[in-house]
């Protein structure tokens, strides 16, 4: 699906790829569940109103961190290495994949930014949605 910022977002079963996450996801779900059963139980009556906030936060997480494409011109190229080198990303040895400065059992795959050229002077950038966004719009400014 092509949004109205130039980013494109991925299929669904390409979202299903990074296993971790879609493992975390699910495990959330299933705990959030469980505490609104037992909140339920215990007789509260906001029960269903946890059970809506944590499913609809888990949908708005899920969304942001859609794996997604951009395409930009070559030309903006140092413009992205600068921004992800500030934003605590680094360059991985292949220098098309960087990656967030954190442990890796804090981040899902879907966080990683992979930059790919294309024949017609074009710059493919892949990664989470919301990088993308901010990506697009410093290019932008």
């Amino acid at each position: 699906m092509k949004l109205k910022n130039g980013i494109q977002r991925s299929s669904f079963n390409e979202q299903l790829k990074d296993k971790w996450r879609t493992v975390f996801y699910i495990a959330t779900a299933i705990i959030v569940m469980i505490g609104s059963l037992f909140a339920w139980w215990f007789g509260e009556d906001t029960a269903p109103m946890i059970f809506i906030g944590g499913i609809c936060g888990l949908i708005g997480h899920w969304i942001a961190t859609t794996v997604s494409s951009l395409k930009l011109p070559k030309s903006k190229r140092i413009i992205i290495i600068d921004y992800l080198e500030t934003h605590r990303y680094d360059r991985m040895s292949n220098g098309v994949k960087y990656v967030p400065k954190i442990h890796r059992l804090l981040r899902f795959d879907s966080q990683d930014v992979h930059l790919y050229f294309s024949g017609n002077d074009e710059l493919e950038i892949r990664g989470a949605y919301y990088v993308l966004k901010k990506i697009n719009q410093v290019c932008s400014a």
